[in-house]
């Protein structure tokens, strides 16, 4: 504190209150092919409807990677979820054949970061030029169909533009008016105010309608409305929020983005803005009542549809796991911004496992689960035999994937499951249960408790394994680092395994002693960033060490630990250290481990034997 210099009371407080924080460890990352949805960024997901809504249902080309992500959330309910499209994937677009040139409106182009698509083709106006387009790349925008009725119309006025057989002036017949609160034509309120006339008739409404079925299963279920928005692009709502159709439809759509103005058929110097009668030139300001307000486009007359199409996308782009990635698991690098304990595999190629494991390496946070290639334990929908199964599987682990951490779990083939949107089974990996079973561990008892067993260890929703080892092969693959799912008649699918991919004999050869440390460092780390250029002296270490040390105990009374010692003091903290400006904390851990092996001694012995005299 500053010296005083004349008499006073300064009142002042510290904080020694600091504590180890709770941090997470059931959240799950994952990357791969959706039809629909944002691309190229992290979307939490919690639940596999919630997987439906956002990134639509799955598809005989993505059902492996959709599935992945699906079957984790029957057992954690928190899963990041990357879409993976090209960079050149397009969004379904709808247009019409003749309108303003691109020069009259200028050209509209949505970033890649805002659409995750490339919209170098989304020329606003022109012949041809697109004028709605699909939130998202991929096919299934094709399904999408954008109707509006126009406050521009009118009595009397030309009508050529009708929507479902209903002539453009009869907006009570219209088909989507029961949607609707506002009748056209319609003068905002605002426009109202500015002109001190209601017969601007600047209103538009919108719908939004799933023309195929495909986002409902029901064709023609009106997604979205937008109610009385305004033509005009100063427009603004009571609360003083912008009602331009255009700003009111890219801000809050889930479905479209606007790309340009919709008009009537043939020339565009001269139509409708909605003024009885009246007409005005393509972009000049509208004058009405001796107030001004901007007109960007001309107006049609009546209904309007437009249907989308072209939509490409939804499995191109290759998944992979490199630092940088924009599309893929690469987003998941940054351990500052984005927290995740657990990565899924999915149906990974060698080369993608081998780079998840690189990047579950770097973060040092997480564990990535895998599978080995379906190849190796089917062939043609056909299981395998159990000793190509076997073969296959070593070699994948030994030789394609050859990798040495303990941040990685690998299972020992795929499973057979009920697929209820398309009627059908399908082979899908078991990462994503294993996973799961990690996570579920989580909430039902502790991180450092192992998934594995009849206790914490049953499978959902297998209908067959790819392959059921018996003890003969799971012994090998034990050796090998690979955990064997087995089907128990009786007793359930079940994990039966929990070793990481680490060869070296050590504590951190078993998933729960490498979650036990994740949590611990997480935890402790997050703590610890608060000491940064505090004093290096005696009282902050002893205030650090006092913060560690209840967190330890309190991970011991909850059996994730057997002893544990924290020295943070000048036997560590040289004044070496000090001159370099560290600060050294050793913390010593003895974790519990998991039950793998169970010796049962049967000792027959004679009638005589006195049993107090044999040892305990």
């Amino acid at each position: 504190m500053a010296f005083q210099v004349s008499p006073g009371v300064v009142v002042k407080e510290e904080d020694l209150s600091s504590y180890i924080p709770a941090v997470s460890s059931t959240i799950a990352g994952f990357a791969g092919h959706f039809r629909w949805g944002p691309a190229g960024q992290i979307v939490t997901v919690n639940s596999e409807n919630n997987l439906k809504q956002l990134f639509g249902k799955p598809t005989e080309t993505n059902y492996e990677e959709w599935f992945t992500a699906a079957n984790f959330l029957n057992y954690g309910s928190n899963l990041k979820v990357v879409r993976t499209v090209n960079t050149d994937s397009t969004g379904a677009y709808a247009s019409n054949s003749s309108g303003p040139s691109a020069a009259d409106v200028g050209v509209v182009k949505l970033t890649a970061q805002k659409s995750g698509w490339n919209t170098s083709n989304a020329v606003a106006g022109g012949s041809g030029g697109q004028h709605w387009q699909a939130k998202y790349p991929g096919s299934m925008g094709d399904t999408l169909k954008v109707v509006w009725w126009d406050g521009g119309y009118t009595t009397g006025a030309s009508a050529s533009i009708a929507e479902d057989g209903v002539s453009a002036g009869a907006y009570k017949n219209w088909t989507y008016v029961d949607y609707f609160t506002t009748n056209m034509p319609f003068t905002t309120g605002w426009a109202n105010t500015l002109t001190g006339s209601d017969t601007v008739y600047d209103g538009v409404n919108v719908a939004i309608v799933d023309e195929d079925g495909e986002f409902t299963g029901t064709k023609g279920t009106v997604l979205e409305t937008f109610n009385a928005v305004s033509k005009a692009s100063n427009a603004r709502n009571a609360d003083n929020t912008s009602n331009y159709y255009k700003d009111v439809i890219n801000d809050s759509s889930k479905y479209i983005w606007w790309l340009a103005h919709p008009y009537e058929a043939g020339s565009s110097a001269n139509k409708h803005l909605g003024v009885s009668g009246g007409s005005q030139n393509w972009g000049t300001d509208l004058v009405v009542g001796g107030g001004t307000y901007d007109v960007l486009f001309c107006s049609t007359t009546g209904g309007y549809t437009a249907s989308l199409g072209g939509g490409s996308g939804e499995t191109s782009g290759t998944v992979a796991a490199a630092s940088g990635g924009t599309m893929d698991f690469g987003l998941f690098y940054d351990t500052e911004t984005v927290d995740v304990s657990v990565l899924l595999g999915g149906p990974a190629n060698p080369t993608l496992a081998k780079a998840l494991v690189d990047l579950a390496d770097t973060r040092k946070d997480c564990v990535v689960f895998l599978s080995p290639e379906k190849a190796d334990t089917i062939a043609s929908s056909t299981p395998l035999d159990e000793s190509s199964c076997e073969t296959n599987v070593i070699n994948y682990r030994d030789t394609q994937l050859n990798k040495n951490s303990s941040y990685a779990f690998l299972d020992s083939g795929w499973k057979y499951m009920y697929d209820r949107y398309s009627d059908k089974y399908r082979w899908v990996p078991l990462c994503a249960d294993t996973a799961g079973l990690a996570v579920r561990s989580d909430e039902q008892t502790e991180t450092w408790f192992s998934p594995a067993g009849f206790n914490r260890g049953q499978l959902r929703n297998v209908v067959k394994l790819s392959w059921n080892p018996r003890k003969a092969h799971r012994d090998n693959l034990y050796q090998e680092q690979v955990n064997p799912v087995v089907a128990f008649p009786g007793e359930g699918t079940v994990l039966w395994g929990d070793k990481t991919l680490l060869a070296k004999p050590s504590a951190f050869d078993r998933l729960n002693v490498r979650r036990l440390f994740i949590v611990l460092e997480k935890a402790i780390s997050t703590a610890s960033k608060y000491q940064i250029f505090e004093q290096n002296d005696e009282f902050t270490r002893s205030n650090f060490k006092g913060m560690i040390e209840p967190f330890l105990r309190d991970v011991q009374s909850r059996r994730g630990l057997s002893d544990f010692k924290v020295i943070c003091d000048d036997t560590n903290n040289t004044s070496a250290v000090v001159d370099r400006n560290e600060f050294v904390a050793d913390i010593f851990i003895k974790p519990i481990k998991s039950i793998n092996y169970i010796t049962l001694t049967f000792v027959a012995t004679s009638q005589g034997v006195d049993f107090t005299e044999i040892g305990s």
